[in-house]
């Protein structure tokens, strides 16, 4: 009573108000994470955050697959921080990453950042991410030949489905009817992925030896090779 009194005639001291006023503070509390806004961080212009997101997004594991084809193209970042991170996070996510049809969406990422104006170093990771995917990246592969416009990007997309050799059969299709495309060079890459195909690649046999007549010596070459190796192995 007696110090209720004191206090309401001089004011409490300063330490005791000081304890008192900390009590009422806010605790500090963390930003919810979110997978999608977490997605839109992998293209933040500091890499720092880029990192960041990709490490979070490893965190939230299994419930991060949709997050999947956006780090698979962080596997192409300018920085190599944030290719570990990525790296890191899809095999959190799903082990099996690899094998997953959507990852086929990356590919038109990956096969530009094969191009001669990227760094060395990025280049280098597309390629090898390219070798990892091998047959699920089939899809993404010819479907990108189909709709590119580019000559020089659809060229190294068909030299990426030749390194599947006799698992690229499902484009099939789709280099027929690149051997009918203007460009020579494309012409010539096409009949080179066929032959590394083989035998699957019999319904090319007849487009191809159309091509033993075209007017460019090496695409006649490249159009005898694959019907030698289309014919004799059958």
């Amino acid at each position: 009573m007696i110090r209720k009194i004191i206090e309401t005639l001089f004011g409490r001291p300063a330490a005791a108000a000081n304890v008192e006023d900390e009590s009422f503070d806010t605790p500090p509390t963390e930003v919810p994470r979110n997978v999608d806004d977490l997605v839109g961080q992998l293209q933040h212009r500091e890499w720092l955050k880029r990192r960041r997101a990709a490490q979070e997004l490893g965190e939230f594991e299994a419930e991060a697959r949709i997050a999947l084809v956006p780090l698979v193209e962080a596997l192409v970042d300018v920085r190599d921080e944030v290719r570990r991170a990525a790296d890191r996070a899809l095999l959190r996510i799903d082990p099996s990453w690899r094998s997953r049809p959507q990852i086929a969406e990356a590919v038109p990422t990956l096969i530009r950042a094969l191009a001669g104006d990227r760094a060395p170093d990025v280049a280098r990771s597309a390629g090898e991410t390219l070798d990892r995917l091998g047959v699920a990246a089939g899809p993404g592969l010819a479907r990108f030949v189909r709709e590119e416009d580019n000559l020089y990007l659809q060229i190294l997309a068909v030299r990426a489905l030749a390194k599947l050799g006799p698992d690229a059969a499902p484009a099939v299709t789709t280099l027929i009817a690149t051997l009918k495309a203007e460009p020579h060079a494309l012409r010539e890459a096409a009949a080179q992925a066929l032959e590394r195909i083989g035998p699957a690649a019999s319904a090319a046999i007849e487009p191809l030896k159309g091509l033993t007549s075209d007017p460019y010596a090496r695409v006649k070459e490249a159009a005898t090779a694959a019907l030698a190796k289309i014919i004799v192995s059958q």
